[in-house]
């Protein structure tokens, strides 16, 4: 009787973990790029040069220049994004910025969402910000802020339907609702800048698992229900 029961238990488990497993593949996935490859696959420079990746981290160095460099598919809509950013020092620009964009239609068109330090007349500012696709601006948000150089923060926006929620260190900065962009990629933006970019992490209903530093867990869990099942007499 006993061995019956574990078995019984042991089926349950598994029809659980695979359930699970089938649902979050089904509705759920996630792409991430902490860059410790060494490559650049999946991403474009839809504006401006490309960054090159150095001790594990991908380093813009942007002059007058403004740099686009996206990722994803345009037709990803309800997602999360984030990514952890590190201003180096100032290069030379009009309005120096850095941050994330989400729902770009770049490189074929104008019109996302962007989340960015921003220093406009020099002071430096938390700036969140529709860019429409005729290049109108329409600010959300900019609240200023003291930004430390070479001081890791993670930037992070998470897109539901209408919904739009900006954080910065898991801190909500705005939150507002916009029928602009229903769907599109993600951008990492800099001008004037030498910044540093890290652990870029995108999850969301319609994402494909993948990404340079992507690993999948699901066998190790039953793997580790199979030794059990193995070993009980």
């Amino acid at each position: 009787m006993i061995v019956i029961a574990k078995a019984i238990l042991v089926v349950f488990i598994i029809s659980c973990i695979v359930v699970c497993v089938s649902s979050s593949l089904a509705f759920a996935g996630t792409w991430r790029d902490n860059f410790e490859d060494g490559n650049l696959e999946g991403w474009e420079a839809a504006v401006g040069n490309l960054p090159v990746i150095e001790n594990g981290e991908l380093v813009f160095a942007q002059g007058s220049d403004i740099c686009h460099f996206v990722t994803g598919e345009i037709q990803w809509s309800d997602y999360t994004v984030q990514a952890d950013v590190k201003v180096i020092k100032m290069l030379g620009a009009n309005v120096p910025q850095v941050g994330i964009a989400a729902r770009s239609h770049l490189p074929e068109n104008w019109g996302w969402y962007e989340f960015l330090f921003g220093w406009p007349a020099g002071n430096a500012n938390l700036v969140v910000n529709h860019v429409a696709v005729n290049g109108n601006e329409s600010l959300k948000t900019m609240i200023p802020f003291d930004v430390k150089m070479n001081l890791w923060y993670n930037f992070k926006m998470v897109l539901k339907k209408d919904h739009i929620e900006a954080y910065l260190d898991d801190k909500l900065i705005i939150q507002f609702d916009d029928q602009a962009e229903s769907s599109g990629k993600v951008d990492l933006i800099v001008w004037g800048l030498e910044t540093h970019f890290d652990n870029v992490v995108i999850t969301g209903p319609g994402i494909s698992d993948g990404g340079s530093s992507f690993d999948v867990t699901t066998q190790n869990k039953l793997a580790t229900i199979w030794g059990w099942i193995r070993s009980t007499p």
